[in-house]
């Protein structure tokens, strides 16, 4: 299926100046949308970092909207959160000039990402995060793809710390002002203190030759959020590195293999559009 991709801007407010790159596949439509929160430590890259997932994923029938957002150390949290919580409510606001389905609306996070991705989905009404004006929609989600995430930012910290890799270390302090904030925004910590506002479905992709985050802070993750009576699958890839779904052909298919389901069971096939394979 051919996917046609555009330049958007989401967010004007005053000389901020956000920019989105939308991924339309081929047909009619209305597609079920899925917003993209790149990686980057939460300090650097930009919305094409996912681009062959997210060009994967709209070939698989999905509207993929990945965004930029405002970035440390000079925006440290909570500025990213509030730009991805707005995010979320522009694209249901949004989705229907765009071809997709408000109704069905997800989030998908890689990494850094999934951690914003994550702390969106249980937190979608938190005054702070959720703080610019008014779209006419929420962000509450219905369910979340956590690629590779940080879905515990301390224990992160502490295996950056203990594997001597300075580089994420200084990443979390330049993400994290004053540094008490990053348990504040963890979210594992946010389900366990019962702070969730919300626990929509989680899938996490996971590799087991990841230097960057580890199988046991997924297990972390899946145990407390499981206990709160919230579903989360933690999918393992045998060998697979970080940022697995986005290096090489092999690494892409394993990932949208699991993903695709995943969405079509909790935002619908996008078979059900009427039309939404018509091009192909």
């Amino acid at each position: 299926m051919s996917v046609t991709v555009q330049d958007v801007t989401y967010l004007r407010d005053g000389e901020l100046e956000l920019q989105a790159s939308v991924y339309t596949p081929a047909g009619s439509g209305p597609f079920p949308c899925l917003l993209d929160v790149h990686g980057g430590a939460w300090v650097r890259a930009d919305r094409h970092s996912n681009q062959t997932l997210d060009t994967a994923l709209a070939e698989a029938g999905f509207l993929v909207v990945a965004v930029n957002f405002r970035q440390p150390p000079a925006h440290p949290y909570p500025a990213f959160a509030i730009d991805v919580n707005f995010a979320v409510r522009w694209l249901k606001s949004h989705a229907v000039a765009l071809g997709g389905d408000p109704t069905r609306v997800a989030i998908l996070g890689a990494s850094s990402g999934g951690h914003i991705a994550l702390l969106t989905a249980v937190r979608p009404f938190d005054a702070e995060l959720a703080s610019r004006p008014e779209t006419g929609a929420d962000a509450a989600v219905p369910c979340v793809v956590a690629c590779w995430a940080i879905s515990d930012p301390s224990a992160r910290y502490a295996f950056a710390q203990q594997t001597g890799n300075a580089r994420l270390v200084a990443s979390h302090e330049a993400t994290f002002v004053p540094f008490t904030r990053m348990e504040e925004a963890n979210p594992r910590l946010i389900v366990e203190r019962g702070d969730a506002q919300r626990l929509p479905p989680v899938l996490i992709l996971q590799g087991t030759a990841d230097n960057n985050v580890t199988p046991a802070i997924q297990a972390g993750f899946q145990r407390t959020y499981q206990a709160a009576g919230g579903q989360c699958e933690v999918a393992i890839f045998e060998g697979q590195a970080h940022g697995f779904g986005n290096e090489g052909a092999e690494g892409t298919r394993l990932a949208v293999e699991r993903i695709v389901p995943f969405l079509e069971q909790h935002i619908g096939s996008a078979v059900s559009a009427a039309g939404a394979r018509g091009g192909s």
